[in-house]
């Protein structure tokens, strides 16, 4: 059976509690520290994880379970991930979308390094034998933490 054809074509209503349920597993997974059972659990065989300065100084687009586990293997231990919580921005709360091959979750989530305040987002589909998995995950740096931007330009350019 492909992964494709695992795919459930239907999902259930409540998105919020589908995201709050992911989220969960994403804590306990991170906080195991096994990149392997991280990336099994909650991506699909070809999902996709987009790092953009959380996990290194760098910008990373992995596809498919062993490039995602092989990546989180190397990163370093400064970059644990703690205080995960969900998104209540109105744009950006828990909410089906539909694909051509099926219907899923999207939802944004904020967390900490040691080092960084960051965000990600995520688009979840339903796996037939194993639950929501993410198709897509992209995690991004916010901030420095101690080093907050100063804000708007103060005139010097015309702003």
């Amino acid at each position: 059976m492909t992964a494709a054809s695992q795919l459930v074509m239907s999902v259930p209503v409540d998105a919020s509690a589908i995201a709050h349920a992911w989220l969960k597993d994403f804590i306990e997974l991170t906080a195991s520290g096994n990149a392997h059972h991280f990336t099994t659990k909650l991506f699909k065989p070809g999902g996709w994880f987009r790092d953009i300065l959380v996990f290194t100084w760098d910008t990373r687009t992995l596809h498919g379970h062993r490039k995602i586990s092989d990546y989180l293997k190397k990163k370093p231990a400064s970059t644990s991930i703690t205080n995960v919580v969900l998104d209540e921005t109105p744009e950006l709360h828990p909410s089906p979308f539909t694909l051509l091959f099926g219907q899923g979750i999207e939802f944004s989530f904020r967390f900490e390094t040691p080092i960084t305040f960051a965000w990600g987002l995520a688009w979840l589909l339903p796996m037939a034998l194993s639950g929501m998995k993410a198709l897509s995950m992209f995690v991004i740096m916010e901030d420095l933490k101690g080093h907050k931007e100063s804000g708007a330009e103060t005139g010097l350019y015309g702003g």
